[in-house]
């Protein structure tokens, strides 16, 4: 059973450490990132009869950002959400000591190590942002971001067969 408390604390929490926080387009609040990678992680899950745990799958993607776009710490999602989803949101941030090209590795390597539920979360986050292609990007930030995005598929990929397809189709397509 999901502890909808939990859910709508999670919701709570991203949205006022992302308050100040914008998309690309920059009259879309970042909440909405969040709740569409959190859409596209149970609705695949749904989708595919996934046995999961799905508030896990909802409090991570509602946070998976906030280690690393906003002030918020280990200790502080560990005090509220717990041990588990506090690991799982530090696999899914990205360490800035490293080199660029390192850093999506060692992420991945860290979200393997924490389960499924981050996979699905990773793998979402990714669908999600393939949605639109940002015009101020360049080519070469698109086709390293479109690199990313298959080092993602290859190394996620197993844990959702259905999201990798969506995943791999949302690449092909991604700036036609």
């Amino acid at each position: 059973m999901i502890n909808q408390d939990k859910c709508n604390e999670a919701l709570l929490f991203a949205s006022i450490k992302h308050k100040e926080q914008k998309m690309i387009q920059p009259i879309v609040n970042y909440v909405t990132h969040l709740q569409g990678v959190c859409l596209e992680a149970v609705s695949s899950c749904l989708n595919s009869n996934a046995n999961v745990n799905l508030e896990k799958i909802i409090i991570l993607s509602l946070l998976h950002d906030t280690m690393e776009d906003t002030d918020a710490t280990y200790e502080e999602i560990q005090n509220k959400f717990g041990k588990e989803i506090a690991d799982g949101v530090l696999a899914l941030t990205k360490r800035n000591d490293l080199s660029k090209e390192d850093k999506m590795k060692d992420s991945l390597k860290r979200i393997k190590e924490q389960g499924r539920e981050v996979c699905i979360v990773k793998l979402a986050d990714r669908i999600f942002n393939l949605k639109d292609v940002p015009l101020a990007w360049n080519n070469e930030k698109r086709n390293n971001y479109k690199e990313e995005a298959k080092m993602i598929l290859k190394e996620l990929g197993k844990y959702n067969e259905y999201m990798a397809k969506r995943l791999e189709t949302k690449i092909e397509n991604w700036g036609k």
